[in-house]
């Protein structure tokens, strides 16, 4: 009997996680426009264009472990470089649909833009933030992705958050300075700039949670001048991060501890006192099965991680 209620209890979490895999499965649309962009204006980049007769949207999941989808964009500027944007909404600037909690997320993945800053250049660093986020009104921002349209000013950009970035220079040497600027226009290498104090490009992971933002389209200039304008954004960017799966973490804190291995032989044993959420973190050996002995291998594999490997199923 109490095999088969341990079966049902497997039966019951097989389906939740695929439940949840439906979730990230759903997408979302937002068209970007230009409005609500007067507190980020600036002149922009070469020379001026009218963005209402672009045509850009993002589709994007409603739920994975990082902001990520697909961009397409018609009539923007041709041959042009584009910064790919996150920006919090702080209660201090928006009445309505405010979040600070994503904002100060965001902003500790990226960077911060202080309004009641004086001068044109509003960058604050993260104990500026701290020592002025109840007195000032601040922007958290992530340049996180760009693109370059093509001769029409088109493009189709998938795009997954998983780098902060300074600012973008155009070079393909790796070095951080602008060589092959042609007409002002980038028509090689992008390079970006890691944040600092942030992870390496390619190597960002965000928060778990909920998200309220605003996705933005930034004018590319390269450091020829001040021209970092803010020209397309959709300010109800909605979405959810489940956070990335570490095998052998049947507890869900980050890390694979001794703790974790007990978890799974209390589970076997109370599946309803000691929870595992995620079976896939728990098969720790790949059989496709919970055992007594994936908890064993957790303990060893803390020791002896070459010896005792963590494979998961999967």
């Amino acid at each position: 009997m109490k095999e088969e209620i341990h079966k049902l209890k497997m039966m019951a979490l097989v389906f939740v996680l695929l439940f949840c895999s439906t979730a990230v499965a759903e997408q979302k649309t937002a068209l970007l426009d230009t409005n609500g962009l007067a507190w980020d204006e600036m002149p922009q980049y070469l020379y001026n264009y009218d963005y209402n007769i672009s045509e850009v949207n993002i589709t994007y999941e409603a739920c994975a472990n990082t902001f990520k989808g697909r961009l397409i964009g018609k009539n923007l500027k041709h041959n042009f470089t584009y910064q790919m944007k996150l920006f919090g909404k702080p209660s201090c600037y928006y009445s309505q649909g405010s979040d600070n909690n994503s904002n100060e997320k965001i902003g500790y993945l990226g960077r911060w833009w202080d309004l009641n800053k004086s001068g044109a250049n509003k960058n604050i660093n993260d104990n500026e933030y701290e020592t002025n986020k109840d007195t000032h009104c601040i922007f958290g921002y992530l340049v996180f992705d760009h693109f370059t349209t093509d001769a029409n000013g088109d493009i189709v950009k998938d795009f997954e958050c998983d780098s902060s970035y300074h600012v973008l220079w155009c070079n393909c040497t790796g070095k951080i300075n602008n060589y092959n600027l042609v007409d002002g226009l980038c028509s090689e290498c992008i390079t970006g700039e890691s944040e600092g104090g942030r992870p390496a490009p390619g190597t960002l992971l965000m928060p778990r949670g909920d998200y309220n933002v605003r996705f933005t389209l930034t004018e590319e200039c390269f450091h020829q001048g001040w021209n970092w304008s803010s020209v397309l954004s959709n300010d109800s960017i909605e979405f959810t991060i489940e956070g990335f799966s570490v095998c052998g973490d049947v507890t869900g804190d980050g890390k694979v501890r001794v703790g974790d291995g007990r978890r799974i032989l209390k589970w076997l044993d109370e599946p309803d006192l000691y929870p595992i959420d995620n079976l896939w973190v728990a098969d720790v050996t790949g059989d496709g099965k919970v055992r007594v002995g994936d908890g064993r291998r957790i303990s060893m594999w803390i020791d002896e991680p070459d010896q005792y490997p963590l494979t998961c199923c999967g």
